[in-house]
């Protein structure tokens, strides 16, 4: 689908204002580089950032998306298309001149025109002083922050890491996830919060194809939920199904084949294979397997052999 560029006073999307700033957090491994891929790919293609819509064009009778001009600033650079004009920090320089390096010095590297919707890869990185824990100095920066982009017709989408999960506690609310101060999910307009569902945050648990999108909003939008999964050619892209489909899945056939062997211990082999049929990772079984251990479910007679206390049935 063809796109026309973006009107003065219309946002870029339904959940990202004009001249806002915005922040797309996860932990590592959780594939924030390739949400960025889909996300750009699908806004530029049609008008469509992770679940929002760009605005149509006024008075025509089949409107089309406007779509802001995007550039990107990081360390090395992004895998984007290139198409998607890109700053990198080893291009700066700074030859006879003590000034610091800052988002607003990088910006004037793009070529005219500039970017209208502009992805700041670790933005958090070029905080004067870097006391991203601190609120104040975080509410100073983004006041500052918020004038220049309304002084530049810039609307920010920047990256940051997510903090662990204290998971024995409930785990963190997910707008508590922005590493640092609280300041951060208050200065965004919208938050993305992309998440392992295996949440071990280790290489064992990014094998797993499938990632939790929570998008939060100030705005009148509800707070999303959304399952992404790698395609075959590494984009995540969102998913059919949610997990705890399979988990159902996983357990009834669990019940099924500790029924079929009830007088012979399982072997953690045979328990992967049935997981494996269903889609579920081998790590995400360690996991279950332990948990269930733990809360006295089952006996482990010894390394990689189990015997039933319970029917996985009714107290998976």
């Amino acid at each position: 689908m063809p796109c026309l560029p973006l009107l003065p006073n219309y946002p870029v999307t339904d959940f990202i204002p004009r001249n806002s700033i915005n922040i797309l957090c996860g932990p590592p491994y959780s594939g924030k580089d390739k949400l960025l891929q889909t996300a750009i790919r699908n806004y530029t293609d049609h008008g469509e950032w992770l679940g929002s819509t760009a605005p149509l064009f006024p008075e025509m009778d089949d409107p089309l998306p406007m779509t802001a001009r995007v550039g990107a600033i990081s360390a090395t650079g992004l895998p984007l298309p290139a198409t998607i004009p890109q700053v990198q920090w080893k291009d700066f320089h700074r030859k006879n001149d003590e000034r610091p390096m800052t988002i607003e010095r990088l910006f004037e590297l793009f070529a005219e025109p500039r970017p209208q919707l502009l992805v700041v890869d670790g933005f958090q990185k070029l905080m004067p002083g870097g006391k991203i824990n601190d609120y104040c100095e975080v509410a100073h920066w983004g006041s500052y922050l918020h004038g220049w982009c309304r002084s530049q017709d810039v609307t920010m989408i920047g990256t940051a890491p997510a903090s662990k999960t204290r998971e024995e506690d409930g785990g963190y609310a997910p707008h508590d996830r922005v590493l640092g101060s609280v300041g951060w999910a208050q200065l965004a307009y919208t938050l993305w919060l992309i998440d392992l569902v295996d949440r071990r945050n280790n290489e064992e648990a990014a094998r797993s194809t499938q990632r939790l999108l929570i998008t939060l909003t100030h705005g009148p939008h509800p707070t999303t939920w959304v399952y992404y999964d790698l395609d075959s050619n590494d984009w995540l892209v969102p998913s059919l199904t949610s997990p705890h489909a399979c988990d159902a899945a996983w357990r009834e056939g669990l019940a099924e084949m500790v029924a079929a062997n009830s007088q012979n211990p399982l072997r953690t082999s045979q328990i992967v294979e049935l997981a494996a049929t269903l889609g579920i990772s081998k790590p995400t079984v360690e996991r279950w397997l332990h948990d269930m251990w733990d809360e006295g479910r089952i006996l482990r007679i010894r390394k990689g052999m189990y015997s039933w206390l319970d029917k996985p049935k009714e107290t998976c």
